[in-house]
């Protein structure tokens, strides 16, 4: 059995926080939108409990309480969770009276990410695991598994078994996965829905830039805006890994870029192939920008004159760039079915690896075949002029860097 202690007045205080800190069962699930607070609060709610907690077993002998966060790799978590706990302790002990915070005192072992809290020798550790068999060590008081839509079900399954008290979740809801298969809806799941309007703290501009992308983008609006599950059927990519970082090693390297103008963004991406794994990182994503502009942003980031660059056709455009010094800037090979032809090589590398950015997630979900309007099937036909194939188009362009038999 467990006695949990009531912390008033916790620091930073949300919706969030105060729905998942409440919660009795043996399952949370967070589903919500972008910037609703879903891992900032958790982490809050990971490290009250993990202070708060009194856990004695059946045989009555008190428990060190032992908590797991779980991220899909290493560097995810550096960027979420690990961050978010940084933060959340700063918060605490600025804002807590000088006699209370000892109680949050800690030493952090970073081989083995392992926070240990002085006050009780509790434990708050930060982990990923490969497969089932690793997830099998050890028993916890309390799990979070953040992005959970990104850690395979045979392992949440056994990280869920072995937490003695409580496990939450949290993602967002690109597409239905195992959380919505095999655990809304059960008994003893509670599930709580979060958006950007139950995050107080969310920067106006912020706030401003997400309403305008998700009025331009229906399917971005219902996803992380709203919160709500989105739909895989259509998607022209739907099988896609979000990561925090580039692997630093690979068998080939190549760029591709596509032409805004005006009204449009000028895109660029850099792909790399890993493994026989196709990684993608979005570098540009900007409007108004000439070939001249965009030459001088390449000279910006110091872009390699040596490597090749892929792009849209269009003459004038490329041999401004071309001016500016990067010579083997080189339009794209195009031609009837080239588009359809060019994403089916893309497709051919399976799942694609992609750096987290809310430019590509926006295009992610909003780039879909059109419809046969007789049977209101898809087409191998990608949809067009909706606004969400710029990065894909780059993409399209980069890629035939990769198969290129030349050396690049």
């Amino acid at each position: 059995m467990s006695n949990t202690l009531t912390i008033n007045n916790p620091i930073h205080e949300s919706l969030v926080f105060l729905n998942n800190i409440a919660a009795t069962e043996p399952v949370v699930v967070n589903q919500g939108g972008t910037w609703s607070g879903k891992t900032f609060s958790i982490m809050q709610v990971m490290v009250f409990l993990t202070l708060g907690t009194v856990y004695k077993n059946e045989e009555g002998r008190q428990e060190n309480i032992k908590s797991l966060v779980v991220g899909q790799d290493v560097p995810n978590l550096k960027k979420g969770a690990i961050s978010d706990f940084n933060e959340v302790i700063d918060i605490i002990v600025n804002s807590f009276p000088d006699n209370c915070k000892h109680f949050f005192e800690y030493t952090y072992n970073s081989t083995d990410k392992i926070v240990k809290f002085h006050f009780n020798n509790s434990e708050l550790q930060f982990s990923s695991f490969q497969n089932k068999q690793s997830a099998k060590a050890g028993k916890r008081h309390y799990v979070f598994m953040n992005e959970a839509n990104g850690i395979a079900w045979t392992i949440a399954e056994q990280l869920m078994f072995r937490a003695k008290i409580r496990t939450f979740l949290d993602y967002n809801p690109d597409a239905p996965f195992w959380v919505h298969h095999k655990l809304i809806g059960k008994k003893g799941t509670k599930v709580l829905l979060s958006n950007l309007s139950h995050n107080k703290f969310v920067p106006s501009k912020v706030r401003r830039e997400l309403i305008a992308k998700g009025k331009a983008n229906p399917s971005f609006h219902k996803v992380y805006i709203l919160g709500m599950t989105g739909a895989t059927e259509g998607i022209v990519f739907p099988n896609v890994k979000w990561i925090q970082e580039m692997p630093k090693t690979y068998k080939r390297e190549a760029f591709g870029m596509d032409f805004g103008y005006t009204n449009d963004p000028s895109t660029m991406v850099r792909i790399l192939l890993s493994e026989g794994k196709l990684y993608i990182e979005l570098l540009l994503y900007q409007k108004g920008m000439t070939g001249s502009d965009i030459g001088e942003w390449l000279k910006k980031i110091k872009f390699n004159k040596n490597k090749y660059l892929f792009t849209d056709v269009a003459p004038a455009t490329v041999e401004e760039i071309r001016r500016k010094g990067f010579r083997k800037t080189r339009a794209a090979k195009k031609g009837a079915g080239s588009i359809v032809t060019g994403l089916d090589v893309i497709k051919s590398y399976g799942t694609l690896y992609i750096v987290d950015n809310v430019h590509f997630r926006a295009e992610q979900i909003g780039y879909k075949y059109e419809e046969d309007k007789a049977t209101g099937e898809p087409t191998n036909n990608p949809e067009q002029n909706k606004g969400v194939d710029h990065i894909w188009d780059a993409l399209r362009y980069g890629i035939q860097g990769i198969n290129s038999k030349r050396k690049i």
